[in-house]
């Protein structure tokens, strides 16, 4: 994510809003797509904690490894449901972290009606 002036606050960092979107969409959407269609993934809870303010280019990088999808498929087949706590960090250009977040996905088959 770029800051830009439409994404940053009057401070001129990254508007604080949109480093929480940035956090909010990925992992539950790799997560939909490495379950399939017997699934639904819905964000349950979120939150998100800012160490310091963003400029620059910001990024974040969320992996999902299929050992991980296949625990949550298998537990969510097992048991109707599956939470899943999934954190991120949002970093500069020199590595330094700028916010974290914390998502509660829940992950429901959707064969248990």
């Amino acid at each position: 994510m770029r800051v830009y002036p439409w994404t940053s606050n009057l401070h001129g960092a990254a508007f604080g809003g949109a480093l929480f979107s940035a956090t909010d969409v990925l992992y539950g959407m790799m997560l939909a797509a490495q379950l399939g269609r017997d699934y639904e993934v819905w964000t349950k809870a979120a939150t998100i904690e800012f160490h310091s303010p963003g400029r620059g280019t910001l990024r974040l990088r969320v992996q999902l490894p299929p050992e991980e999808a296949e625990r949550i498929r298998t537990v969510a087949a097992r048991d109707g449901i599956a939470e899943v706590v999934h954190r991120v960090e949002i970093v500069d250009s020199g590595a330094a972290v700028v916010a974290s977040a914390q998502h509660t996905m829940r992950v429901r088959s959707r064969s248990a009606g």
